[in-house]
């Protein structure tokens, strides 16, 4: 407590009163029927009238007013609401109240659930409301269309070489302003868990609720302070989260959101003293939102949890440009360590399948030119095991998925050589619907596949010495609005998903997956002909934009193969393309 700035003796008493109740949790349920109300009567005369917030958070251009779809209750002042602000886009809106032991919903896993399923879950008893289940196929509706690029809002490569792309929202004028936060007054603010006392209970509890990292890409979370105004964010998952932890004042509480000319006020809500709420839309828009305590005495917690909006590409080149070599035959994947590309192939020499591996090629070389050797691992072709799939590095170690060519009967494997191309082991998992590729997210620490056109497995894998155990810790994501046969895949460091889709069809398609609610964005494509000869291979995602790789640039890379058929006696063409993120900060 030494640590604490008061502004006047009044305040002091009146924070200890606070830590007064704060203990008085630990007390049995009749005293606490006794103590805690006239506690709350004495602090409410000890202080000033209240006073509203500021003008300026409450006046806002434009205002739309959600329907409310369904309300569960939870307790005597603890619920969640379903609010629809658009058509298909539903809101949820939770309530409760600190000093009734309320506690938030854990919504970790409300990503990949309906409205009317997220209901269920909440109250299974309960028959959900008819206007949630018609909400549904708005959803369902909304959810399929994101995932594409309308034919009028393509912007195609003025080269020619049939690419599409798209680009991000421009968003507000002021975008670029940051999270701000006012200190209380007397009371020194701390944000991120970084606390002026030895423990503070309040904070811990706070920051252990509201404040998790788990599945978002960044966290803000002030304690102490009279208010909090969150930046604009371009996301696609927003969730706000604020309590009035005055036992006598209240506090506003607000989400906007961009509509491409005006800021429009989404949410306006009063904070009872002593209560919390959370408000998430996992949805694609710019955001901003805060809350402000009411006068004389303002004190508020905030958070804000988002995933940040995945980027928009152009391309750069194609390096290496139907360079006619052998080893690009059937070329099927690609990743890379700090220095060395490593690729992966399929050799179909007189119709007899055989999986390969490319020795490390240095991202110092000229992709156009060189003729690296290959490596064949014989133990698992004279096993059956002869076709790999799109690959993925994680530590030292190359992830291979592997099928038996014609047995699907089979499933698939998983084999791991080192990035010398020794091999360790090759692991069985229970697939049947083909293995195109294998991606390791290193913001949930699982490696990915996919099971069918629309669903992706999560593996955790440990390897001892020449021994691997795959297990399966979590339910598989499903995927929605995704089009096309799917081919490689590839995490960036923040945990995006990019995908490309495309067997002997057109367009190739390029998504930005959202792995924690399995919403597709597409972001690119090729136009190709004739489309029965084309096929979408690997992904990696690597920023080669300091130089380092010659006539190589960008961000995301993407291997598009030409199929000529073994009998035709001619290599397969390979372009391997190169393309950079209108805002890597999303990547």
């Amino acid at each position: 407590m030494d640590d604490l700035v008061h502004a006047s003796p009044r305040r002091d008493f009146h924070r200890v009163i606070v830590e007064l109740r704060q203990r008085l949790f630990a007390l049995s349920f009749v005293a606490k029927l006794v103590i805690v109300p006239i506690l709350g009567l004495f602090l409410a005369n000890c202080s000033d009238a209240s006073m509203g917030p500021s003008e300026a958070n409450t006046q806002t251009a434009v205002k739309i007013k959600p329907v409310s779809l369904a309300r569960v209750e939870l307790g005597k002042k603890h619920f969640v609401e379903f609010l629809e602000v658009m058509p298909g886009e539903v809101a949820m809106f939770e309530e409760g109240n600190i000093d009734d032991g309320d506690l938030p919903v854990d919504r970790s896993d409300w990503g990949q659930l309906l409205p009317s399923q997220v209901f269920k879950k909440l109250d299974p008893n309960k028959e959900v409301p008819g206007a949630l289940q018609a909400a549904d196929a708005r959803v369902k509706e909304y959810k399929s269309k994101v995932a594409k690029i309308p034919n009028d809002k393509k912007k195609y490569d003025p080269s020619g070489s049939g690419f599409y792309g798209g680009q991000s929202e421009s968003g507000p004028p002021d975008k670029d302003r940051e999270d701000v936060s006012t200190p209380a007054p007397g009371i020194e603010a701390k944000a991120n868990g970084r606390s002026a006392v030895a423990f503070d209970w309040d904070d811990y509890w706070w920051q252990t609720n509201y404040c998790s990292s788990y599945r978002v890409h960044s966290t803000w979370c002030p304690t102490y302070v009279a208010g909090a105004q969150t930046g604009w964010t371009y996301g696609m998952y927003f969730e706000m989260s604020a309590a009035s932890m005055s036992y006598s004042q209240s506090a506003h509480y607000w989400v906007d959101w961009w509509n491409g000319s005006a800021s429009v006020r989404l949410f306006d809500h009063t904070l009872g003293p002593r209560s919390w709420s959370t408000w998430s839309w996992p949805t694609e828009h710019w955001f901003w939102g805060g809350v402000e305590g009411f006068q004389p005495n303002p004190l508020v917690f905030f958070a804000k949890r988002t995933r940040t909006a995945i980027p928009w590409f152009n391309t750069y080149n194609f390096n290496p440009y139907n360079a006619d070599r052998d080893f690009e035959n059937d070329i099927q994947g690609v990743t890379h360590d700090a220095s060395n590309w490593y690729f992966a192939r399929t050799d179909y020499e007189w119709n007899d399948p055989e999986g390969e591996l490319i020795t490390p090629w240095y991202v110092g070389s000229n992709l156009q030119y060189g003729n690296p050797g290959r490596v064949t691992i014989n133990s698992w072709y004279q096993s059956g095991w002869n076709h790999f799939g799109d690959i993925t590095l994680h530590g030292s170690n190359i992830y291979i998925p592997v099928e038996q060519e014609g047995n699907p009967g089979a499933g698939c494997a998983i084999g791991v050589v080192t990035t010398s191309m020794v091999p360790i082991v090759l692991g069985w998992v229970p697939i049947y619907s083909g293995c195109p590729w294998i991606a390791y997210n290193p913001a949930d620490f699982l490696f990915y596949m996919p099971d069918g056109p629309d669903v992706l497995r999560k593996f955790h894998i440990e390897i001892s010495g020449s021994q691997i155990a795959i297990v399966e810790p979590e339910p598989p994501v499903y995927l929605w609005g995704i089009q096309g046969g799917l081919q490689g895949a590839e995490f960036s460091p923040r945990g995006n998903l990019y995908m490309f889709n495309g067997y002997r069809e057109s367009p190739l398609r390029i998504y930005g997956v959202d792995p924690y609610n399995g919403q597709v964005y597409e972001r690119g494509g090729w136009d190709v002909t004739p489309a029965e000869r084309w096929e979408a291979e690997g992904v990696t995602v690597w920023d080669l934009t300091a130089g380092q790789a010659p006539n190589v640039y960008g961000q995301l890379h993407l291997q598009l193969l030409i199929n000529y058929e073994w009998y035709e006696f001619n290599n397969d063409q390979v372009q391997f393309a190169h393309l950079y993120a209108d805002d890597p900060s999303r990547l």
